[in-house]
């Protein structure tokens, strides 16, 4: 290819890449639109046609003065393979573990014309040019005119980290609440967000223009403004979120900071903030999606609604539902990892709430979901937390350890990797050792839609330990959380059975009978794994299954 700076335009397939307008026109001249930092990734792509990009390189091109992650670069790809509609992915192929090539012819246009197809009286398609050069100018000054346009993009969950106000505290105190911060924006990337923060532009900008501007200027959707002040016996760090769009103040989050306090705890409280800010986002992007017709959604569109689906109880129905979406949105892109992701998570729920019951198709499809993902990204903590909870109920207990202790490298404030290690050890014979694990992991989300899990998780474990008392506090808790999970009433009859508590026991026996009289034989009993160990086997002989024959049960026998 000749020089590029000699071309005003490029065209491939039935595409035009207009430089001059910034804009990806279609054969017949109608825009498709794309955020500026898609529209930038596709020109250098283009532009070298045939040659492998990683992603290193377009980090280092597309964002010199930035810190961003690699996901910056993965949502962009999505938006360029939706722009492009089908044969995107023969077009713009991803090469795992090594970067993107762009695969198809390009030629150079040093001029070109929007032109529009119309028919001649005989019916016959015509080209023409829109309009007069001046006629453009105006409608191009128009739409820049009347400020940025609703696309997409606007339901993606991307957030500028702005630089923190600091209003009167001392220096070590700002630096302590700068990594708090930190922690927070970690926490979102956990999530799925697309974060940006400690951006040179952003420093660079923010005394001149406001969060929403520099949101704006960055293509993303909102804008976190963090400030810090001083209390009597803390540091005040409150978090104020902005809509990128409109500028409209969305939520506010204080975190109470003790400069005494261990770095620990400091890690727990960002990981809750993060979690706080991302549910509450996720509602507000889900609205905005919600107010569209179903024809209009996009395929991170699907994928947001299947998240939301997930995020309510823990029911068949929601799990349902959101395999849905995550399928409607794979149809529209075969190539959205945050659809996999979902698509999996959904179907390792599914499998873990059937007992012993699951289909092996079920199996054989999230675990080649988990594998893809693996391939595309080997440092997805989610993908090694779900490989874990698949082998352990497949009864490959030490593989399961492995998965998971890889998860907690990844995202050592992921509740819900601490909670399945803790499972796995449990299964391996060792609740002493899971009950740490347990403990921090509802410190760190103790409100959210898989506290239930833990809860019981951890009921177990004081079971098998013989502490019956604190087994049926979780357990309580855990019913009064989600009474829909039916495990949980297995759990509360056999620690009230082993306490002589007989008829509540015998009453959450029969419920947990009401819900799923298939489980009443031995297997069902193993909660966590097909295979459990000898040391799990006694342990859960001596209590959990001596506390269901007390409550009623006497065939409890292995």
């Amino acid at each position: 290819m000749a020089s590029a700076a000699q071309y005003s335009a490029y065209r491939f397939g039935s595409f035009i890449l207009n430089l001059e307008q910034g804009a990806l026109l279609t054969a017949d001249g109608a825009e498709i639109p794309l955020r500026p930092k898609s529209f930038a990734l596709l020109q250098l792509l283009v532009e070298n046609a045939g040659r492998l990009l990683s992603r290193e390189a377009i980090l280092e091109t597309l964002w010199p003065d930035l810190f961003v992650t690699e996901d910056n670069v993965t949502q962009c790809i999505h938006d360029i393979r939706a722009a492009l509609g089908p044969g995107s992915h023969q077009m713009l192929r991803t090469l795992p573990r090594r970067g993107y090539l762009f695969a198809t012819e390009v030629a150079g246009l040093t001029a070109v014309q929007p032109v529009r197809q119309d028919r001649d009286p005989a019916g016959r398609e015509t080209t023409m040019p829109i309009g007069n050069g001046s006629q453009r100018a105006e409608a191009d000054q128009g739409r820049r005119d009347a400020g940025p346009r609703r696309t997409s993009s606007l339901s993606r969950l991307s957030v500028v980290v702005m630089p923190l106000r600091n209003l009167g505290v001392l220096p070590d105190h700002e630096r302590l609440a700068e990594s708090v911060i930190e922690d927070i924006a970690a926490g979102l990337l956990f999530w799925g967000a697309v974060v940006i923060s400690h951006a040179e532009d952003v420093y660079r900008q923010s005394n001149q223009n406001g969060p929403v501007a520099i949101a704006r200027e960055l293509g993303v959707g909102y804008a976190l403004q963090p400030s810090v002040r001083g209390a009597a016996d803390h540091i005040g760090l409150n978090l104020q979120l902005m809509d990128g769009e409109t500028g409209v103040h969305l939520l506010s989050e204080h975190v109470a900071i003790d400069p005494q306090g261990s770095a620990e705890l400091r890690a727990e409280s960002a990981a809750r903030t993060a979690w706080a800010l991302y549910r509450e986002l996720t509602k507000i992007i889900n609205r905005r999606i919600e107010a569209l017709s179903p024809e209009e959604w996009t395929a991170n569109d699907f994928v947001s609604r299947g998240r939301a689906l997930l995020f309510r109880p823990v029911t068949a129905d929601n799990r349902s539902a959101a395999i849905r979406h995550f399928e409607r949105a794979l149809a529209a892109d075969p190539g959205l990892l945050g659809a996999k992701v979902g698509w999996a998570v959904a179907l390792i729920m599914d499998i873990s709430d059937s007992w012993g019951t699951a289909s092996r198709q079920d199996e054989a499809q999230a675990e080649e979901l988990l594998l893809d993902i693996l391939r595309i990204d080997a440092n997805i903590s989610i993908a090694h937390l779900l490989m874990g909870v698949l082998r352990r109920i497949q009864g490959r207990l030490y593989d399961s350890r492995i998965a998971l202790e890889i998860a907690v490298r990844l995202a050592p404030n992921s509740a819900n990797a601490l909670a399945q290690l803790g499972a796995t050890l449990i299964a391996l014979g060792e609740p002493e050792a899971a009950m740490p694990l347990l403990e921090r992991s509802l410190r760190l989300s103790p409100h959210d839609f898989s506290a239930p899990i833990c809860h019981s998780f951890l009921g177990l474990g004081q079971l098998l330990l013989n502490n019956v008392d604190e087994s049926i506090a979780s357990q309580r808790t855990a019913r009064t959380l989600n009474p829909s999970m039916h495990y949980i009433h297995w759990g509360l009859a056999a620690a009230q059975g082993l306490k002589g508590e007989l008829d509540e026991a015998n009453a959450a026996l029969r419920q947990a009978i009401e819900m799923r009289p298939e489980l009443v034989s031995p297997p069902v009993c193993y909660v966590l794994t097909r295979r459990p160990t000898p040391r799990f086997i006694t342990l859960f002989e001596a209590t959990f299954v001596d506390g269901l024959r007390r409550a009623g049960l006497p065939d409890m026998g292995t």
